[in-house]
């Protein structure tokens, strides 16, 4: 067992979509592809976190967890859109059964932070990882058991690091996102990514 405040093994797990036109089977098919993009915020993060951190990224929609990755994760850091809502709620309550600590981030964390805490979060990071994450390790190291991190400004993405693509296999995704900006300039009512 690692020291688990400074040197934790995080599990980074992107709960699976719901199947859907957007998720592009036919075309990932075409391309020997399991999912159209990886998830790049949760790569970010991973890129953002201490180099003394054992780390291991589960994009659910290309593989299942096993448990052989809960038996290793000594910490749970979760990303999700509201449409991974139902499987997130899963994956929470199955952490909390096998007594992890459970961070929470993303869209979705950033729109319905008090939901996130009632589903079980320890830890809820609202909004930007670059301006959320140095809190939210202090309060780790310090060995809080919860808390609740918002950011208010948004980054300067010319200081953000390069994702952690080393952390999946880029011959599952049919394509790769590039980070030109956060958020998204619309304001459609039923989108979560608004709120970042």
């Amino acid at each position: 067992m690692t020291d688990s405040r400074t040197s934790p093994r995080a599990l980074m797990i992107y709960p699976k979509f719901p199947h859907s036109f957007w998720n592009m089977p036919f075309l990932c098919g075409l391309k020997g592809a399991k999912y159209p993009a990886p998830p790049l915020g949760l790569l970010t993060v991973a890129a953002l976190l201490p180099p003394t951190w054992e780390l291991r990224l589960v994009d659910e929609n290309v593989r299942p967890l096993t448990e052989g990755d809960w038996e290793w994760a000594e910490l749970i850091l979760l990303s999700a859109m509201i449409t991974q809502w139902p499987r997130l709620r899963q994956v929470i309550r199955e952490a909390k059964e096998r007594g992890k600590p459970v961070v929470v981030g993303g869209p979705l964390a950033s729109s319905l932070p008090g939901k996130m805490r009632g589903l079980g979060a320890d830890f809820v990071v609202q909004g930007e990882a670059e301006h959320t994450l140095a809190p939210f390790l202090a309060a780790w190291e310090a060995g809080e058991s919860q808390g609740v991190f918002e950011a208010a400004d948004k980054p300067d993405l010319r200081l953000s690091p390069l994702p952690r693509y080393e952390l999946i296999r880029l011959q599952d995704y049919g394509g790769m996102a590039v980070q030109t900006c956060r958020g998204c300039p619309f304001d459609c009512e039923f989108c979560d990514v608004v709120s970042l």
